[in-house]
């Protein structure tokens, strides 16, 4: 299959305190935050806000 443009879009609908994870933060160190991915699957719990952006979102209409 042949795409015609490099870009992707995303259309999310959102409540009030909505956010966006995108993008790791700087100073990550990829081994360490593989390390605690792997952890996580045996304990469910993974600091995402430790290695990955946060950003709030709002709920705008476009017409």
């Amino acid at each position: 299959m042949r795409y015609t443009q490099d870009e992707s879009y995303y259309l999310l609908d959102v409540g009030e305190e909505a956010v966006v994870y995108l993008g790791l933060k700087e100073g990550v160190y990829p081994e360490q935050m593989i390390s605690e991915l792997k952890e996580a699957q045996i304990s469910g719990k993974f600091d995402v806000e430790k290695h990955i952006g946060k950003y709030p979102v709002k709920n705008t209409i476009i017409y």
